[in-house]
């Protein structure tokens, strides 16, 4: 599904006054009584404690650095620059007609994935709800791309460099397995649809201070939509779909955690991040090197290269590639204080 349509979801079973849009916290102050968060517009707003999930360069954490830079902490690897290393421009169609498109409306989503031999760059198509289909056009940066894409930047289409439009223009006339060309694809998409995204990769070491905690997937993937992504504590490279992923992990694990809290001093909040943080970092760890291996896998040139993808995509046994993917995927948590959702799977999750 669409990202906005998940955010459309969610939203609707929040009450309305919960949710504050249009907030921009330029402070974070905290003490052993609470957490003070200012906004640009003079609001300001007190708590027990903050869940920082703002976007990949967060003022909370760059706040809650700041205070703890006194202690000498976090570690110097923190406060290093992020690794800005990939670029891409992606989106969502329009809905698609399936009498010309019959892959639009198969039973299963058929995820298209088209390597360039030359260059380390890929194009992913994925037919999604609603006769729709989600595409990303991207690749490792080179010294010609980096005036197009800014880690400070994240455009939308009326507002997107020269540079990117040339990058999707390279592509209008590359055929699909879906039977058209990826043109007649990102021709269609409406222009709020549209984003080009720098993307980086980093593991942060600290994750909480005080009554301060940070969660998220942290790619700075804005897809499709003006909202920040929940991305803090590990910056996770797209490739294998693991960062919204540990995002949504990260927020479960926290909501278990703070359902079974039993006071609020600072001493409290201190020992449950502590164990939020025992419970995600090696994970979140792994994602970021596993993403990282991924994709160098699969835009890497050279003969080797393309005989590794050779065995790895067409000559290794299903069951074994099935048998690999099913360990990943039964880490299917679930929220601890609500009925349990049944087990449809057919490898059931790990609980």
């Amino acid at each position: 599904m669409a990202r906005p349509d998940l955010f459309q979801l969610l939203k609707s079973h929040v009450p309305q006054r919960k949710i504050l849009l249009r907030r921009h916290v330029v402070d974070v102050i905290e003490d052993d009584r609470g957490v003070l968060c200012k906004c640009s517009d003079g609001a300001e707003y007190w708590s027990d404690m903050v869940v920082g999930a703002d976007g990949a360069y967060s003022t909370v954490r760059e706040r809650m650095y700041h205070q703890l830079k006194p202690q000498n902490q976090p570690p110097s690897s923190d406060d290093q620059p992020l690794k800005y290393t990939h670029h891409c421009v992606l989106g969502v169609s329009k809905e698609l007609d399936p009498n010309i498109l019959p892959a639009i409306k198969d039973r299963f989503s058929r995820f298209e994935v088209m390597l360039f031999r030359e260059r380390r760059c890929s194009i992913w198509l994925a037919p999604i709800e609603g006769n729709k289909i989600s595409w990303c056009y991207g690749g490792e940066i080179d010294q010609l791309a980096k005036d197009a894409f800014s880690p400070w930047i994240k455009s939308h289409w009326g507002k997107t460099p020269t540079g990117v439009r040339r990058m999707l223009d390279e592509i209008q006339d590359v055929p699909t397995a879906y039977g058209c060309k990826v043109g007649d694809i990102i021709n269609t998409t409406p222009e709020e649809q549209v984003s080009s995204v720098a993307l980086e990769e980093k593991f942060f070491e600290t994750w909480h201070s005080k009554r301060i905690v940070l969660l998220g997937d942290g790619t700075g993937f804005d897809m499709y939509t003006d909202c920040d992504d929940t991305c803090m504590c590990s910056m996770v490279l797209p490739f294998a779909g693991q960062g919204a992923v540990h995002a949504m992990i990260d927020a479960l694990y926290l909501t278990n955690l703070l359902h079974s809290l039993r006071g609020t001093s600072t001493s409290d909040f201190e020992e449950l991040f502590r164990a939020y943080y025992l419970q995600r970092s090696e994970s979140a760890r792994k994602a970021v090197i596993g993403s990282r291996l991924f994709g160098h896998f699969m835009v890497s040139k050279g003969f080797l290269a393309q005989w590794i993808r050779r065995i790895a995509l067409n000559l290794m046994p299903h069951w074994l590639t099935r048998t690999l993917t099913d360990m990943v995927m039964r880490n299917r948590p679930q929220l601890s204080f609500l009925p349990m959702i049944e087990d449809q799977g057919i490898v059931k999750a790990w609980y």
